[in-house]
């Protein structure tokens, strides 16, 4: 998963392309997908998704989220 800054010389073809209305403003994508042929990228390193997540704003990470909130895999 990645992010992108939506670029505001963009941002009407954007808006046209994904249905977006025009009284809304476009702050980022968070583009999501695998590759069409289903090979992967190489071996997953990311650290657990308790790890990383935080709820509702950034904490230590004593706060951070329950780890048996993630029990189902496709989240890691």
């Amino acid at each position: 998963m990645m992010t992108a800054r939506v670029r505001r010389g963009y941002e009407k073809e954007i808006k046209e392309w994904l249905g977006i209305p025009d009284e809304y403003v476009t702050a980022c994508m968070i583009p999501l997908g695998f590759p069409k042929d289903g090979r992967r990228y190489g071996p997953t390193t990311r650290r657990p998704a308790w790890e990383v997540t935080h709820w509702d704003k950034w904490v230590s990470s004593s706060r951070r989220v329950n780890p048996q909130l993630w029990q189902d895999q496709r989240w890691t």
